[in-house]
């Protein structure tokens, strides 16, 4: 019975630990640009282990600006499979905070002094190898176009000794690494 319990709290905790990027899918409050994840079945050889949500990967992200009768995707080539996005949207005056498409990896998000939203972005995507292991990237990219540029990688045999956030107060990406029995800190600005 206790394993059954057990099993009940990890499955639990894994569907409201998962972004669901259809969050994503609507027009950014501050530039009225239309945000569109950009999705591709997975080959089933590929998907033997994998859960449901991961039958529809992420791959790309459509931008189109109503202004404009523009659209363009984000990445000229797929980054892999996109697990997170984040669009800083407005800031709500009330509750003195920002608000965002895709809400993945925020912190820190509380008694922010009233500002305009930040002009870029910020995306998460990984390349899994056949038998090897997934490289995970962290993207900066402006609203209004550009290239999407890395703001830094690591492997996901990492992934249990590395973790980010984005902290909102300091407009700040957080990368923490393990070390022994402590964690060492880079910061990147966006």
């Amino acid at each position: 019975m206790r394993v059954l319990i057990a099993i009940m709290l990890f499955c639990a905790t894994q569907v409201f630990a998962s972004v669901d990027l259809a969050d994503v899918e609507d027009f950014d409050a501050d530039t009225g640009l239309y945000f569109r994840p950009i999705s591709e079945a997975l080959p089933k050889a590929k998907c033997f282990s994998c859960d449901a949500r991961d039958n529809d990967a992420i791959v790309n992200l459509f931008i189109y600006d109503p202004a404009k009768k523009t659209g363009r995707n984000l990445f000229h080539k797929s980054p892999g499979t996109i697990e997170n996005i984040i669009v800083e949207s407005a800031y709500d005056s009330k509750e003195k905070k920002m608000l965002f498409l895709g809400e993945a990896h925020i912190k820190n998000n509380q008694n922010i002094r009233a500002r305009k939203p930040n002009n870029q972005f910020l995306i998460e995507s990984y390349i899994c190898s056949e038998g090897k292991h997934c490289l995970y990237t962290i993207w900066k990219s402006g609203k209004m176009g550009g290239e999407p540029k890395v703001l830094f990688t690591f492997s996901d045999s990492d992934k249990t000794k590395n973790e980010w956030h984005f902290d909102v107060k300091n407009n700040v990406v957080r990368l923490l690494t393990k070390k022994d029995a402590s964690y060492t800190v880079e910061e990147f600005s966006w």
